[in-house]
């Protein structure tokens, strides 16, 4: 029988197949796409069978036909749509040329396959809905093998994503329309073409500018489809984002660590799917060996609560910790302004938080010093450069935390009625059903004055019902009077600084406006240390979207998010950083480098932390450099490139040699696991021999390029999320224009890789095709977003080497 799973591909008739699609009739269409329409087929036995009538367009010629067939016939893999046959039929018709019928060939080209009912396009979901884990992840293993038995048989599709792979009833994946793969003889791997086809959103970045097949074009794909499964969109910006969406899905499984340590895997894979550079992409083999040691995870590990740090330096050995008294900020009492923080207080009636989660436990070796890999072993005694990077590494456990404390500050003048008030109401009901009774929430409220509706209150269920009623009761009436921004920002700030039990608790504080002020000025208020700053803004307007930015930046990790007026979305921001918040495992993460200049070596240092928002300052007395990386969430990681211009040393005998000490490294950190006190791990030190006879390493210039490199990526990633927020508030010409200034910024960098400046060619034609996609709202809203998250995602979240 046709259909049988053992039946080989078969030569069918053109009459055959018109009859089980009824001579090929709009009743029977299932799909349309640019080279052919799919219609269902009924056999006479009952089976149905799926029917790909190729168009007789020039985009689709007698070589692609053959070209598909000849990689079907090659497959059979659960994992691939099973292919039954084939019909290549030429016909005489008469035709109307110039005004005269004239008899012409008319070729009809088909295939038949199985039929499968459904798409993974159609699965496409967040982690709050659709399918449940096991079953994603089934359909990512799926695929993955389906990819692994094609690029074995050594076939490239060129055309991967979720509309192309199809489910059947029990949601098997299946790899479907290999219209433009290839099909490689054996002992080839690669080919050069004039044009590469694909799907944007879905094809290499190298595909633009290198016309190059070869299996890491499949492997990149399937990257952006993992991601996709993962999180319903195309890219996505770090792999704690997609944990704490999932967190809450799983919150009554019972294995919900080892759930989580697949997901952490499977977006890992993803993220190694998508690097810039296609000889780092992994092969099929590979994945499926991790995806296999995931199946074999220890589901008892969510016993496993330890919280631990990762610093790298080289050379040094394990110091052990030493722990200080936490300095807390003294404010005086009676309503008397702070002299330091500029900040008036007069709250002293917070509720005593629940005994904490966190309880002492022995430090000695929580934080470890490793080494690190030098570019070069030794340096020369004349002058010379170094350069060395610090790693910090977050656990990835979430099993202890102290709580947060929340200050929501709420815009209620008369520019925040209507919609935007009701909006403002949604997610206000959302942040308050969200926080757990280890958290504690205040809310202040302001139009020309600001005023505090209530204490610091622990988040149990009779104090939620309470501060619904007040938010509902609060925006029932919609709002009025001016806007004083820096009013409810200075109120907020003041209950967060005058708080009590505090110990090791998460300070935050959400405000929430649209960032437009009529008295009063916001970027005057100074925050100091005492909380993170979050902004939310609601309404589009380049002018107030930039102030809420401005106030955010002022505080290491504050971050500005564009909320909707209206629609499911609203909420959105407001889950995804609580989700992050209430993950946090290390507070007032500072990273010292103190330059050891005394002994005439050391005659430069510059200090670059990888990506952007992180508040640096130099002690003009010591010398002392600190880079601020505010509060680090779980299994996040930080990396410092430290680049030290050495002396020329002529007072030391030929054919001396000693070891160097360039530098001093201090990590301090508030950490739950010890409430209430900072904790510093012993002095790390960078340091290197220096000789008249340096070994012969490749030049210092090659490592300087990567940490480079590495800095204009993050700035490139920082551009296009600006951009894409301009684009999502609908400002398409103001998006545009900040993309042309970062193609300004690299046409001034000389990033050289093998004589060839192939990173910043790259990014200028990642930003060109961008631009282009920005051009309209409908093209941007088609393509242009996807390509924005993906590139986002690829460039400020590279995993860490």
């Amino acid at each position: 029988m046709l259909c049988h799973e053992n039946a080989e591909p078969a030569d069918m008739p053109i009459s055959l197949l018109k009859s089980i699609t009824n001579n090929f009739s709009d009743a029977q269409q299932i799909g349309r796409g640019g080279f052919a329409v799919v219609y269902k087929g009924l056999l006479k036995h009952g089976e149905v069978v799926a029917v790909k009538k190729l168009s007789n367009s020039i985009g689709m010629d007698e070589k692609e036909y053959v070209q598909e067939v000849r990689c079907l016939m090659r497959v059979k893999h659960r994992n691939i749509i099973r292919f039954l046959g084939y019909c290549a039929d030429t016909q005489g018709k008469m035709m109307d040329y110039e005004g005269k019928f004239v008899m012409a060939d008319v070729r009809e080209r088909l295939l038949c396959f199985e039929y499968v009912p459904a798409t993974l396009k159609d699965y496409i979901t967040d982690a709050s809905s659709g399918l449940e884990w096991r079953k994603r992840y089934q359909i990512i293993r799926g695929i993955c093998e389906g990819l692994h038995y094609l690029h074995e048989m050594r076939i490239v599709h060129l055309d991967l994503k979720p509309s192309n792979i199809l489910l059947d009833d029990n949601l098997v994946p299946k790899i479907a329309d290999f219209g433009i793969s290839r099909c490689f003889d054996q002992g080839k791997s690669w080919v050069t073409v004039t044009t590469l086809a694909g799907t944007p959103g879905y094809l290499a970045p190298e595909s633009y500018n290198i016309q190059k097949i070869t299996f890491k074009l499949d492997m990149y794909s399937l990257g952006v489809i993992i991601i996709e499964i993962l999180t319903g969109q195309k890219g996505y910006s770090s792999v704690e984002d997609v944990l704490k969406s999932w967190r809450n899905r799983l919150k009554t499984s019972s294995a919900i660590d080892t759930v989580l340590g697949q997901i952490r895997v499977c977006f890992e894979i993803s993220i190694k799917c998508m690097d810039m550079d296609p000889e780092k992409r992994p092969t099929t083999q590979h994945i499926i060996e991790l995806l296999n040691q995931t199946e074999c995870m220890d589901e008892d590990n969510e016993n496993d609560v330890q919280v631990w740090f990762t610093l790298i330096v080289s050379p040094v050995s394990a110091y052990k910790w030493r722990i200080v008294p936490n300095v807390k900020l003294e404010l005086e009492s009676g309503g008397v302004k702070n002299s330091k923080q500029g900040l008036t207080t007069a709250f002293k009636d917070d509720e005593r938080p629940p005994t904490s989660s966190a309880s002492f436990r022995d430090v000695d070796g929580l934080l470890t010093i490793k080494h690190v890999e030098y570019f070069k072993e030794v340096a020369a005694l004349m002058a010379d450069t170094v350069a060395a990077e610090v790693e910090i590494n977050a656990t990835s456990s979430t099993a202890v935390r102290e709580g947060l404390d929340l200050v929501a500050v709420l815009d209620v003048s008369g520019r925040m009625e209507g919609q935007k008030m009701n909006s403002m109401k949604k997610a206000m009901l959302f942040v308050i059903m969200n926080l757990t009774p280890m958290d504690r929430l205040s809310i202040v409220n302001f139009s020309d004055t600001a005023t505090r509706l209530s204490p610091l209150r622990s988040m149990t269920a009779a104090a939620q019902n309470d501060l619904k009623a007040l938010v509902d009761g609060l925006l029932q009436g919609g709002g009025s009077g001016g806007s004083n921004i820096k009013a409810g920002l200075e109120t907020g700030l003041a209950v967060i600084a005058d708080r009590v039990n505090v110990e090791a608790r998460v300070a935050s504080i959400f405000l929430v406006s649209d960032g437009h002020q009529t008295s009063g000025d916001a970027r005057q208020v100074d925050p100091g240390k005492v909380a993170t700053i979050y902004t939310f803004g609601f309404g589009k307007g380049t002018d107030n979207e930039q102030l809420m930015t401005d106030i955010a930046e002022k505080t290491p990790r504050g971050t500005f998010s564009s909320v909707p007026e209206e629609g499911p979305q609203v909420t959105l921001p407001f889950s995804e950083l609580l989700d992050d918040l209430h993950t946090v495992v290390a507070q007032n993460v500072q990273l010292t480098i103190t330059p050891m200049t005394w002994d005439g070596h050391l005659d430069t240092i510059v200090v670059a932390p990888a990506g952007a928002g992180y508040m640096q300052a130099t002690d003009a007395a010591t010398g002392d450099i600190t880079v601020d990386f505010g509060i680090l969430f779980a299994g996040e990681w930080r990396r410092v490139f430290v680049t030290l211009t050495l002396k020329g040393v002529t007072t030391i005998v030929s054919g001396d040699e000693h070891d160097t000490p360039l530098a001093d490294i201090e990590l301090r950190f508030t950490a739950q696991v010890n409430p209430g006190d900072s904790i510093y791990p012993g002095p790390g030190r960078i340091e290197i021999l220096r000789t008249w006879f340096p070994s012969q390493a490749p030049d210092v210039s090659t490592k300087l390029r990567q940490v480079k490199a590495e800095t204009i990526r993050r700035r490139h990633a920082e551009a296009i999320r600006k951009a894409r927020l301009l684009a999502d508030n609908g400002q398409l010409d103001d998006a545009r224009y900040k993309l042309v200034d970062a193609q300004r910024a690299l046409e001034e960098d000389n990033v050289l890789d093998n004589g060839e400046n192939k990173l910043v060619k790259l990014l200028q034609v990642e930003l060109v095709k961008l631009v282009k996609l920005m051009e309209t709202k409908d093209l941007y809203e088609a393509e242009g977003r996807a390509y924005a998250l993906a590139f986002e995602t690829i460039h400020a979240r590279r995993p860490p080497r």
